[in-house]
């Protein structure tokens, strides 16, 4: 193939495991790549360690002088708007790359129609010492991908991960990345998919490509879906607090997405963000009710949907 390559990878403080990261990538059996790499203020080793190494590959690029005050999304979007690619691989910098993770997405490539493109992945879920905990997320999250990717789930729930994504020039062409409203997105990659799907193209390759490293620092994770976990984290209150915050970006994300894109949006889609509204934090449970039995926007799964309720209740007596 060719074509340019860009993988893009955003660090920091991540010494603990970013030379097996990195290693994982360089030995990957398709080569033909640019490792481009950005710091966002590492004090533990990590800045000293990427400037030792890319003298020893030429295809590790650092990038410098980007300025950002939006975290991991920012680093992210700032970088794709600094590096000309035809396909774009998001990367964490924890993470370990199966062999053949770039051969196989961008061969899935093929499948596609021209035009904007993502394609995401499963993973393996590992230990901090990268034993196996699930072969899949998705089951492990108890997630259908498939069914994620109707317009009506995504807009509410982000079922792509970052880290397994790969996406075409055609995208970054109509994301207009120099208007997006960074403060208020959910996620960077949560942003791209819904492009992706509304007005191209979201592709599930149902193989795993990563070992996804779960430990104490990770910035998102991914945590069991037991209904122990769930109670426990809704009654000592930090459940309540994440159940809010999380209908308030998504609130958020969606009234930004609708505005930027309202002119390319169709009237059923504009339809199902103006329903999101729903969501917000003073809608009361009726409301919500309406949202998923009415409009069929809901999240998988009934404990994530009754954390939901739980959350209008108890803000209603708030």
């Amino acid at each position: 193939m060719n074509k340019k390559i860009a993988i893009c990878m955003s660090t920091f403080n991540g010494i603990k495991y970013i030379e097996q990261q990195i290693s994982s990538i360089l030995t990957q059996s398709f080569a033909n790549f640019t490792l481009y790499i950005r710091d966002d203020g590492s004090t533990d080793g990590t800045i000293e360690y990427l400037n030792t190494i890319v003298s020893s590959d030429s295809r590790i690029k650092i990038i410098e002088n980007i300025s950002n005050d939006n975290g991991a999304a920012g680093s992210f979007i700032q970088m794709i708007k600094y590096i000309d690619s035809d396909y774009y691989f998001f990367c964490d910098q924890d993470d370990v790359w199966l062999n053949q993770k770039i051969e196989l997405t961008l061969n899935a490539f093929s499948k596609l129609q021209p035009g904007p493109a993502l394609i995401h992945t499963d993973l393996i879920i590992v230990d901090d010492k990268l034993e196996n905990i699930s072969e899949s997320f998705y089951v492990f999250q108890s997630l259908d991908p498939y069914l994620a990717h109707k317009k009506e789930r995504l807009i509410i729930q982000n079922y792509v991960v970052g880290c397994t994504s790969c996406f075409n020039k055609e995208l970054v062409d109509i994301l207009n990345l120099n208007v997006i409203p960074i403060e208020s997105i959910a996620m960077h990659d949560w942003w791209f998919a819904l492009t992706a799907r509304f007005f191209g193209e979201l592709y599930y390759l149902d193989i795993p490509t990563i070992k996804y490293r779960q430990h104490s620092s990770n910035v998102l994770g991914a945590s069991d879906n037991s209904l122990g976990r769930y109670l426990n984290s809704l009654f000592s209150g930090n459940g309540l607090v994440r159940v809010n915050r999380f209908r308030n970006i998504v609130y958020l994300q969606a009234r930004s997405f609708f505005n930027l894109n309202y002119s390319k949006l169709s009237e059923h889609d504009k339809k199902l963000f103006i329903s999101l509204e729903k969501i917000q934090l003073g809608s009361n449970v009726f409301k919500l009710f309406s949202l998923m039995f009415v409009d069929g926007i809901r999240l998988q799964g009934n404990k994530r949907n009754l954390a939901l309720f739980y959350s209008a209740i108890f803000n209603a007596h708030d």
